[in-house]
């Protein structure tokens, strides 16, 4: 009798290895689980590669089991992965195993030698079979012990905190680790800078056993992503305070785990590895993203390696400046009496203004740093543009009038060397009014912040490469910010001092 039973299932395991494999559950019921998939993490996974290095990262939960990527282990662990009809089915290679294949909606596994194994000794919530799960963007998850009821790869399960976590493979002797208790504050000897904004003080730069740490939520803001996290009532309802996720100007969604060295880059687990500090065989080390001071910490080269910015570093002026985004082609020059911080580079306009000032606000934000219509010295972290910016440039109101260009204040001194970039981006936005004129109205402004009079610009028009001007002054008081107003003329228009058009038609 036995001896039928191992004919049958081997006639059935011929049947699954020669044909497409069915489904052995209800396909509904799969549908269900790959909707109900969880990216939430009691349980993470811990394999090592074939260097050392701790990989740790997220699993996904559904219907009561966790699921790792089998792909990611596999391959860590010198295996390879092959996906048959259309990602639906998986061939694994493991050095020195006999081959296993596995599919999305099956609840057992067929070895090369036509023996059926089990994949899970987790049972599921619902008491539907346990089965993989297929189309997880990319990737292709197995319950996790999967590795050792079908691979025979030893798991272990420990306790870290409120998390379990699940060891994949052996741990070998020598792991490449990073001591994290090695923390040192660099806010004094080194900077980042983002498309020529200096991260703010939050942003600080630190050195962990060694290695350049950077924020990763800053960054991905200047260079025109957006957090994904928050905004949903499920978000809120599973906040995980562990866990960031950001979009990129590109679309790609970036998830991230405290501790984790494992990111999700679309779905897609990626491993963080650092060439900052090498291997005993001169290769990269994997490096986890850490907490400091409340916010989320990645290796400087994170940026470029993951988020495919542009990124260099330099040593100036007893300081290391990790650009990001545009990198001067040398060093600044600062050729007004106001000193920014050292490495940041003053924009050039190459374009002039048209008549669209949506068109208008569009170049300035290319070329002069602007976010929407503010200049905002330290950048834009905090979206608090009312309260933050210098320099704001609005569509005129009158027919006459092309643009009013207010200024809160015009320079920071030794104390507050971000606002000295002011005059710099001030002098560019007036050659964008008037390419030929522009250094003309910079001096006026320039000599009247510095002290010196210029009444007889102030409240009364005048014209400057055939455009109307009219500088208006406003007083601080307790309801009034004060500032000036530079009002710019559209060409062949002029306008009084109360802004209203003046008819040059001859009769």
């Amino acid at each position: 009798m036995k001896l039928r039973v191992k004919v049958l299932l081997m006639v059935i395991a011929s049947i699954l290895l020669l044909t497409p494999i069915a489904s052995a559950v209800d396909s509904s019921h799969a549908a269900a689980k790959e909707e109900a998939v969880k990216h939430i993490d009691p349980y993470r996974f811990l394999v090592y590669d074939q260097a050392g290095n701790p990989l740790k990262g997220s699993m996904l939960q559904s219907d009561g089991v966790w699921y790792a990527p089998l792909s990611f282990i596999a391959e860590r662990l010198g295996g390879k992965v092959e996906y048959l009809d259309n990602g639906s089915q998986a061939r694994i290679l493991m050095p020195g195993k006999q081959e296993i294949q596995t599919a999305a909606a099956r609840a057992f596994a067929v070895a090369s030698d036509q023996s059926i194994l089990a994949i899970t000794g987790q049972k599921s919530a619902s008491g539907h079979p346990v089965t993989p799960i297929g189309g997880q963007r990319g990737e292709f998850y197995v319950p996790y012990d999967f590795f050792s009821t079908a691979l025979d790869i030893p798991i272990q399960v420990t306790e870290e905190g409120t998390h379990k976590v699940v060891t994949i493979g052996d741990v070998p002797k020598a792991a490449n680790t990073i001591d994290t208790s090695k923390l040192v504050s660099l806010e004094s000897k080194a900077v980042v800078r983002v498309n020529g904004v200096e991260l703010p003080r939050q942003g600080s730069v630190y050195e962990v056993d060694g290695i350049l740490y950077v924020p990763i939520a800053t960054p991905v803001w200047e260079m025109g992503g957006k957090m994904e996290q928050g905004y949903t009532v499920e978000d809120i309802r599973n906040w995980d305070s562990s866990l960031s996720r950001f979009r990129l100007a590109n679309e790609q969604v970036i998830e991230s785990r405290l501790n984790d060295s494992v990111i999700k880059v679309s779905g897609k687990p990626t491993a963080i590895y650092t060439a900052q500090k090498k291997a005993e065989d001169g290769q990269p080390i994997s490096a986890p993203v850490l907490q400091i001071n409340n916010n989320m910490y990645v290796p400087y080269d994170f940026y470029q390696s993951i988020s495919k910015y542009p990124v260099e570093v330099r040593k100036e002026a007893q300081k290391q400046i990790i650009y990001v985004g545009k990198i001067p082609a040398s060093k600044p020059a600062y050729d007004l009496p106001y000193k920014p911080p050292y490495g940041w580079m003053p924009p050039k306009i190459k374009s002039k203004a048209t008549n669209d000032m949506n068109k208008n606000l569009k170049i300035l934000q290319e070329e002069l740093y602007f976010h929407q219509m503010f200049f905002i010295p330290y950048g834009n972290p905090s979206g608090q543009r009312a309260e933050s910016y210098a320099i704001r440039v609005n569509t005129g109101t009158k027919p006459a009038v092309l643009a009013s260009i207010y200024f809160k204040y015009w320079s920071g001194g030794e104390d507050d060397p971000e606002s000295d970039k002011i005059p710099y981006v001030a002098r560019e936005l007036f050659k964008f009014f008037l390419p030929n004129k522009g250094e003309n109205l910079f001096k006026i402004l320039d000599d009247g912040y510095n002290g010196q009079d210029v009444s007889q610009y102030v409240d009364k028009v005048f014209t400057l490469d055939g455009r109307s001007i009219l500088i208006r002054e406003y007083k601080r008081t307790l309801t009034m910010a004060g500032g000036v107003e530079v009002f710019i003329g559209k060409p062949g228009m002029r306008f009084d001092k109360n802004l209203n058009t003046i008819n040059t038609t001859k009769k």
